[in-house]
């Protein structure tokens, strides 16, 4: 019998195909893959990486092995995903540092020249309901932009002094607000891609929901050819505005 430990994903990727252990972590969506795509072009392999809020460690693994990165950092505030990170790394042969924690929490003192945001940035009200959460808490606040904005705010402590952050932005969320507060702590919020995708089936069954949680500017609904879309916009974050904290050597 398949437990919900044994789910893999299958993924493709400049000509290479992963198959993945995913486990009781989230599930890789269209999201995760439209985050994968934007943040290649700003790696190489000198590049010290931390994907943060990694879940099973797609996100990391797959960037390591495109790359060719010698080691990625990644973490995540659920203690089950380790075995499915352990699992992924091993199969592919690539090196980790793996710490449990909060957002930034684990990584107290140290700085890196990319951080691949992967954290909830979906208004809990509508993670409720979807499939995207099955078993995975999610505590994103009645926006969805508890922990964006935590992160936003905090990575210009854990950025050299070229260093980006890369992060999704969901409609299903603020996204106003989580753009106005990156745009208060980074120089340049560039986006770099956006991509519509159909309303999932089960959220089409509380559309009173949805539309009640737009008139209170918690999420923005997108309408098409009289159908209700949802949709996905990928940022990259530069030149901190508190650069001076990195001191004269950008903290590496």
């Amino acid at each position: 019998m398949k437990t919900q430990s044994d789910e893999t994903a299958r993924l493709s990727f400049e000509g290479h195909e992963f198959e993945l252990s995913v486990g009781r972590a989230f599930f890789p969506t269209d999201t995760t893959r439209l985050l994968i795509q934007c943040s290649l072009p700003q790696i190489n392999q000198s590049s010290r990486v931390l994907d943060l809020g990694c879940g099973s460690g797609v996100v990391g693994l797959i960037i390591a092995h495109l790359r060719s990165l010698p080691a990625v950092s990644l973490s995540d505030v659920h203690t089950e995903t380790l075995p499915n990170v352990k699992r992924n790394f091993e199969q592919y042969g690539y090196r980790f540092d793996f710490r449990l924690g909060d957002v930034f929490e684990p990584w107290q003192g140290e700085r890196f020249d990319v951080i691949v945001d992967d954290v909830s940035g979906v208004a809990e009200p509508v993670a409720v309901h979807s499939r995207w959460f099955q078993g995975v808490p999610c505590s994103s606040g009645k926006d969805g932009t508890e922990l964006v904005t935590r992160v936003v705010r905090e990575a210009p402590e854990h950025l050299n002094a070229s260093g980006k952050l890369i992060f999704p932005i969901i409609s299903l969320s603020n996204s106003q607000k989580i753009l106005e507060v990156a745009r208060r702590h980074f120089k340049r919020v560039d986006k770099v891609a956006s991509k519509d995708w159909p309303m999932p089936p089960e959220l089409l069954t509380h559309t009173e929901l949805l539309a009640d949680l737009e008139k209170q500017g918690c999420i923005t609904l997108i309408r098409k050819y009289g159908l209700l879309l949802g949709r996905t916009e990928v940022y990259v974050a530069e030149e901190p505005n508190s650069l001076l904290s990195l001191g004269p050597s950008g903290g590496k």
